[in-house]
């Protein structure tokens, strides 16, 4: 879902940010996806399962906080709340790629929608 938004704005949303923007708990604290795996070979799959069911309850708040209000939100760098609206729900990686490539001249080294695509070619 958040290939539609990085098609939008030309950056990537990380997850926990968007659900802290809409008010959501986030991501377990002091746990992330580099850890996950040595956490699994240290013996510690406990950590990593609660990891990644927290992760998914997420991902599926944030679906359904974007569905009630029709848009994302999240609190900037800068320390601003932003918004972006989407008001017909989120879009298939398809439709999204078909979104006019939007101004990213501001960002120092932008990724191009074939590099944030890049690991599905690698991993299916």
């Amino acid at each position: 879902m958040m290939y539609h938004f990085f098609c939008l704005k030309g950056y990537a949303l990380g997850l926990d940010k968007a659900a802290h923007g809409m008010g959501l708990s986030g991501k377990t604290p002091g746990m992330n996806g580099r850890l996950a795996p040595l956490y699994w070979q240290q013996g510690k799959r406990q950590e990593v399962l609660k990891y990644v069911a927290q992760d998914v309850r997420t991902t599926l708040a944030v679906a359904e906080a974007v569905d009630q209000n029709k848009g994302i939100s999240w609190i900037s760098n800068s320390g601003r709340k932003q918004y972006v609206p989407f008001y017909n729900g989120w879009l298939p990686v398809k439709e999204a790629d078909s979104l006019p490539l939007p101004d990213t001249s501001w960002i120092r080294d932008p990724w191009s929608r074939n590099r944030f695509k890049h690991w599905i070619k690698n991993n299916i």
